[in-house]
C-alpha cells in the first residue's frame, strides 16, 4: 500500500476539523446563536433623552396680610335707628340685616301718593268719558243760577254807571257794582265750561296734563317705595363687622356711616420689591403665598397692582397681591406672610436644543425626527416643527415631549418600526 505524503495529511487534518466546526455551527440551537443573530440586525444609534428646561427662579418677599376691601356702610335715607344689634368682630352673610331705620314716615308717604294717584285716575277717568246726567242735570241748574247772577249784576251796573257819569252815584259805589258784574261773569263763563265738559268730555290738553300729573305720582311712589326699602341696611357682600359708628335708638342722617366691614372673599398681602423685580415684572411667571400662621403651606396667588413710585424709607416699591383661601382658614389683616414671585429666565430659548443631524425629512419634505421606544427598542418617525438652524444644533419646538429619547446620528439610515442598540449618550436636552 502506497504511504500518504505527510504534508498531503497535515492539508487533510485540516480540512476535516474546518468542516467539523461548520457542521456544528450549522446545527446548533437557533436560542444559542439568538444574541448574534438580533445583534446583527439591530443598528447602533446614538441618542439623547429630552428634559424640561428650568425656567425661572424664585424670590421670596416678606409682606402684611390685609382686607380686600373695607366699606363704610351707611343709609341712603334718614331718621330714628330702631335696629342695631351687630357686634365688633361678627361675621355677617351677603344680603343679612345689619340696621334698620323707623320706617312709619316712609309708609305714611306710600299711602298718600297711591291715595292721590286713585283720586288722579277718576278724574282721568270722568275727563274722558264725560259727566253723568244726574251731574249734568246738576251742572245746568249750577249754569242757570248763574246767569240769573250775572243778569242782577248786568242791569246794577249799567244804572249805576249812567249815574256815575251824571255824578249822581260815588267812585266807591260803582267799583264795588262792576267788581260784582265781573265776578258774576266770570261764575257764569266757569258753569258754562263746566257744563261743557261733562256733555263732551274735557280738551285734549287737559286730558294729557291729567296723563302727565299721573305719571309724576307714579315716580313719586316708586321713589317713595325705595326710601323705604332703604331703611334696611344689608350686608352688600359676607364679611366681618370691623368697626361700629352710632348706637340703636339715634337718629341718623343720609350717607352717616353705621358699621365699617371688611371683606375676606379676596385676601391681599402687601410687599415691597427692590428695583431689579420692578424692571422684570414682565418675567414674572406666578405668585404664591405662604402664612406664619400655617407653617409648610404655600397658596397661589395672583398680582393686583405695582406701585410705580418708590417708599422712601426702604427704596423699594409696593406690590400686592391677592388669593382665594380654601374654608376653614382663618387670616385676619396685620398677619405675617411671605410671597414668592417665580421670575422666568428672559434668556433661555424655547424648545428642545438636539444636533442638526437628528433631523431628516420625509417624503413631503416635512422635517421629521427618529425617537426610540425604550420598551421595544425600535424606532419612530415624528414630525416636528423648529426654530431657525445653527451650524451645530436646532430646538425642537412642537412634537415631542419632556421624557423622549431622540436619535442624534445616523437618521437617514433608519426605517419605521427598525430594531437598534443604543451607543453612548450624546447629551441631553432640555426645555
Amino acid at each position: 500500500m502506497k504511504k500518504i505524503p505527510w504534508r498531503h495529511v497535515k492539508w487533510i487534518v485540516l480540512g476535516l476539523v474546518v468542516a467539523g466546526g461548520a457542521y456544528l455551527l450549522i446545527n446548533q440551537p437557533l436560542s444559542a446563536r439568538e444574541p448574534e443573530v438580533r445583534k446583527a440586525y439591530e443598528r447602533p444609534v446614538k441618542t439623547m433623552m429630552l428634559y424640561a428646561k428650568e425656567t425661572t427662579e424664585a424670590r421670596s418677599f416678606p409682606g402684611v396680610v390685609k382686607a380686600a376691601c373695607e366699606t363704610k356702610l351707611a343709609f341712603r335715607v334718614g331718621g330714628p335707628l330702631v335696629e342695631l344689634n351687630l357686634k365688633i368682630g361678627q361675621a355677617v352673610e351677603k344680603g343679612a340685616l345689619i340696621a334698620r331705620i323707623d320706617p312709619r314716615d316712609y309708609e305714611v308717604k306710600i299711602a298718600r301718593l297711591t291715595a292721590a294717584i286713585t283720586e288722579a285716575r277718576a278724574t282721568l277717568s270722568a275727563m274722558r268719558t264725560g259727566a253723568r246726567p244726574e251731574d249734568i242735570a246738576q251742572l245746568k241748574a249750577d249754569l242757570k243760577a248763574a246767569q240769573a247772577r250775572f243778569t242782577e249784576a248786568e242791569l246794577n251796573f249799567n244804572r249805576y254807571k249812567i249815574l256815575f257819569e251824571e255824578k249822581a252815584a260815588a267812585r266807591a259805589t260803582f267799583d264795588s257794582v262792576r267788581a260784582a258784574y265781573d265776578m258774576a261773569k266770570a261764575g257764569m263763563e266757569a258753569s258754562e265750561q263746566a257744563l261743557e265738559k261733562g256733555l263732551h268730555g274735557a280738551r285734549p290738553e287737559d286730558i294729557k296734563a291729567m296723563e302727565a300729573r299721573i305719571q309724576g305720582l307714579r315716580v313719586d311712589l316708586t321713589a317713595a317705595r325705595n326710601a323705604l326699602a332703604d331703611t334696611r341696611l344689608l350686608a352688600p357682600f359676607s364679611g366681618v363687622i370691623n368697626r361700629k359708628f352710632v348706637e340703636n335708638f339715634e337718629t341718623v342722617a343720609p350717607g352717616q356711616p353705621i358699621f365699617s366691614m371688611l371683606d375676606f372673599t379676596d385676601v391681599e398681602v402687601r410687599i415691597v420689591i427692590p428695583e431689579d423685580i420692578l424692571v422684570r415684572r414682565e418675567a414674572i411667571a406666578d405668585f404664591s403665598c405662604a402664612f406664619d400662621a400655617y407653617p409648610g403651606e404655600q397658596f397661589p396667588a395672583r398680582l393686583k397692582e405695582i406701585g410705580r413710585k418708590t417708599d422712601n424709607a426702604s427704596q423699594s416699591y409696593p406690590m400686592t397681591v391677592v388669593l382665594q383661601l380654601p374654608g376653614g382658614l382663618e387670616v385676619n389683616p396685620g398677619m405675617a406672610a411671605t410671597v414668592t414671585l417665580d421670575l422666568a429666565d428672559e434668556q433661555t430659548r424655547p424648545g428642545f436644543p438636539v444636533p442638526v443631524g437628528a433631523l431628516f425629512p420625509d417624503a413631503d419634505g416635512n422635517p421629521c425626527v427618529w425617537t426610540v421606544d425604550e420598551s421595544t427598542m425600535t424606532v419612530k418617525k415624528v414630525r416636528v416643527s423648529h426654530s431657525d438652524l445653527t451650524r451645530d444644533s436646532v430646538n425642537l419646538l412642537s412634537g415631542v415631549e419632556p421624557g423622549d429619547r431622540v436619535v442624534t446620528a445616523g437618521a437617514r439610515f433608519l426605517r419605521e418600526g427598525q430594531k437598534v442598540r443604543l451607543l453612548e449618550q450624546d447629551g441631553e436636552g432640555r426645555a
